[in-house]
């Protein structure tokens, strides 16, 4: 069965570190227990199964300069809402966070190669359009980076929380 979809995500260097990891550890363990005991060891994303479940969350962005046309977005704060929390194997991450990972590739002895050919197999995409993929996703970072976000944890009001990681 096919997973959830491989893309890079880049989180707005105004948002960097407002996660819920950061700003509420206690529910963050809570969380991170559930996804890992519903998803029983097997990656989101490539279904690999693997000992250690890395969790990540999974954000929307909604702010007038992205739907400029949208009424409803008018003069409200730009809003970084959490949609889901999803169980990753380590190389899945590493692809997720791509932009990061390549910073701290050396330091942290990345294999590069490696994670882009994890990347190419998982997405099944050509090297040219991983190339279109990460631009396009650097300039929604240079535009998102632009504005303050609010987080919005809502989600997490409403346990058992099937459907963070759906």
């Amino acid at each position: 069965a096919a997973g959830h979809p491989l893309v890079v995500e880049m989180i707005p260097y105004t948002a960097f570190g407002r996660n819920m990891r950061n700003e509420m550890p206690d529910k963050w363990e809570q969380v991170k227990a559930y996804v890992r005991d519903h998803q029983k060891g097997c990656c989101k994303i490539c279904r690999q199964l693997t000992y250690q479940i890395e969790c990540h969350e999974e954000w929307s962005f909604r702010d007038e300069i992205a739907f400029p046309a949208h009424s409803n977005f008018k003069n409200a704060p730009p809003r970084q809402k959490l949609e889901r929390v999803i169980g990753v194997c380590s190389m899945c991450h590493l692809c997720i966070h791509l932009g990061r990972t390549q910073k701290v590739a050396e330091a942290e002895r990345i294999d590069m190669a490696q994670v882009v050919l994890h990347f190419l197999r998982v997405a099944h995409m050509t090297p040219e359009e991983l190339r279109w993929h990460i631009e396009r996703a650097q300039s929604d970072w240079r535009r998102r980076s632009r504005v303050d976000w609010v987080q919005d944890y809502s989600i997490l009001n409403r346990p058992p929380w099937r459907e963070i990681c759906s």
